[in-house]
């Protein structure tokens, strides 16, 4: 793994030769060195640091000094100040000012630097921790919010909405005001029944995918929905993701053509004319009531057979030349 590099600033120059011989021996630290913090704020070199240690009582500029101008300029660098045995209004000085860790200077050094060395690692390992963590997030949210389905994120507990996507807002007519805070039992967008029906669904196989229900718009508006669901567990909390595919057309499509189908159907079975429907290859695949009628055929005997060999067995013999 890469090293950790470190700026260690101290007015005593014994101390900075210590510590970077100590925390350089294992590899996994690379220190560098600097005997003032006057003009290391403004040093474009700063950036490139993991984490920053530097001792409190020094001229000119001052460790709190110091740490107030890393915290404007880098909120997130890992910073360790090193106080003097009896300065406790330091120590909360610097706590109020954002420090992660101190350590008062004294005793044996080796146990000091061993000390400084776990909690240069401890601030490092949890400035990443939460850098990745925010990075997860604004992934998840660049991907909640652009996704084109309708998307809501609520408390498992009390089924309140946590945040909801623009999807959700544009398709079911709210505003986001409207909506953050209550249920969808509240705003009336599905059933209680149909809610405890997802819940367990949910429950049972950990996740659910495109199970098919109805919810409803603000303006009473009914669409059809394929929903997924998956339970977030945030620290203590459960929160549910719910995402929604506006299925609502495709239905109206189905069921147009379902209608369309059945007068279809119910034209051919009823008139009086003879209608015979064929293939591509020229076998018969429709051949009507009316159609036996005229024909004296029944459907099962033509139900495949190629219609030429039809139409001869019609034709008259005295018209068959």
């Amino acid at each position: 793994r890469a090293m950790i590099h470190i700026l260690y600033v101290d007015d005593e120059e014994l101390l900075l030769d210590l510590a970077k011989l100590f925390l350089e021996r294992n590899g996994e630290y690379l220190v560098d060195t600097a005997l003032s913090a006057v003009g290391l704020l403004d040093s474009p070199d700063i950036a490139h640091y993991d984490a920053i240690i530097s001792d409190y009582l020094m001229p000119e500029m001052d460790g709190i000094a110091f740490l107030k101008g890393i915290r404007e300029r880098y909120p997130d660098m890992p910073f360790i100040l090193f106080t003097g045995r009896g300065r406790e209004e330091v120590v909360i000085e610097a706590i109020n000012n954002g420090a992660d860790f101190y350590l008062q200077k004294g005793g044996d050094p080796k146990a000091q630097f061993a000390e400084l060395s776990h909690k240069v690692m401890q601030a490092v390992k949890r400035r990443k921790a939460e850098k990745d963590l925010l990075e997860s997030e604004q992934r998840f949210s660049k991907v909640f919010h652009a996704n084109p389905a309708i998307a809501g994120l609520s408390d498992l507990a009390t089924g309140r909405y946590i945040d909801v996507n623009d999807a959700f807002l544009k398709r079911l007519l709210y505003t986001r005001d409207e909506v953050i805070g209550k249920t969808s039992l509240e705003l009336n967008i599905i059933t209680p029944d149909k809610r405890d029906e997802l819940i367990q669904a949910l429950r049972t196989n950990g996740h659910l995918h495109n199970y098919e229900t109805k919810i409803r718009a603000k303006n009473g508006n009914v669409l059809h929905v394929l929903v997924s669901g998956d339970i977030i567990r945030s620290g203590s909390q459960e929160l549910l993701l719910i995402q929604a595919v506006d299925i609502t057309e495709r239905i109206m499509s189905e069921e147009a053509l379902r209608e369309s189908e059945y007068r279809l159907r119910s034209f051919i079975t009823h008139t009086a004319e003879a209608v015979i429907l064929i293939d591509e290859e020229g076998g018969i695949i429709e051949w009507n009531p009316a159609a036996e009628k005229i024909t004296g055929i029944p459907e099962q005997e033509v139900k495949g057979i190629p219609i030429w060999k039809i139409v001869s067995q019609m034709i008259p013999p005295h018209r068959k030349t």
